[in-house]
């Protein structure tokens, strides 16, 4: 027989959590239209349309809050996944995985939040990193740890001698996340449309500057 399942109860916890989702939710469009330094915890609860008590029921302060919407909307929409580096795998295939890995959560925010760049959320993302020390240090981790991908990714290019022998796989890993990351900004905060399609053009250029020359015509073609 089935045991008695306490509805009340179990409605009750939905109602909390629907509560707490759509607290992140709406703090979340709120500190992207005003950021997070104008914002206070006033400004959230009429937001929202809760008490001042239901909000510190789920939240300690706004730092809290603010913490839990950046592990939300950027940490747990970004969260790492396991490239595969197998002998099979070519290189551009590799790359074109890592770029979408790196850039599909964007475009799913984009969707989200109605909008066709991405300055506020990088607004969003970056302020509170001026004052709040540990998570800048999060974010810098985060961006790094997708530079060890790229440097794995060259590693094993380099062990099967597909690459020019000259470079070394940590400095251009660096190079190549510092284009990503570069083109993603500088196309996110104007025409976020375009950040594939520019990516498509500066890694072809840099294929050919790190490919040997018997690779380059099987390797440039990255279908982003």
């Amino acid at each position: 027989m089935l045991k008695h399942i306490p509805t009340s109860r179990f409605f009750a916890y939905l109602c909390i959590m629907k509560t707490k989702d759509n607290i992140l939710t709406q703090s979340f469009q709120l500190f992207l239209n005003e950021g997070y330094k104008e914002v206070s915890v006033q400004n959230i609860v009429n937001h929202c349309g809760i008490s001042k008590g239901a909000f510190y029921h789920h939240f300690t302060s706004k730092d809290d809050l603010y913490a839990q919407v950046l592990d939300r909307f950027f940490f747990n929409y970004f969260n790492e996944s396991e490239f595969d580096y197998g002998n099979e795998v070519r290189f551009k295939d590799k790359l074109s995985l890592f770029v979408d890995h790196l850039i599909t959560p964007y475009e799913e925010l984009l969707e989200l939040t109605n909008r066709k760049d991405l300055l506020a959320y990088f607004r969003f993302l970056f302020q509170s990193a001026t004052v709040q020390p540990h998570i800048q240090y999060k974010i810098n981790k985060h961006f790094y740890k997708k530079g060890y991908y790229l440097e794995l990714l060259l590693k094993e290019e380099l062990k099967k001698k597909n690459l020019i022998t000259k470079i070394e796989a940590k400095k251009v890993a660096r190079l190549l996340l510092g284009i990503v990351l570069g083109i993603t900004v500088l196309d996110g905060i104007y025409d976020a449309a375009k950040i594939k399609s520019h990516l498509h053009e500066s890694l072809e250029v840099m294929l050919q500057l790190i490919l040997k020359k018997e690779y380059t015509q099987a390797q440039l073609q990255l279908d982003f």
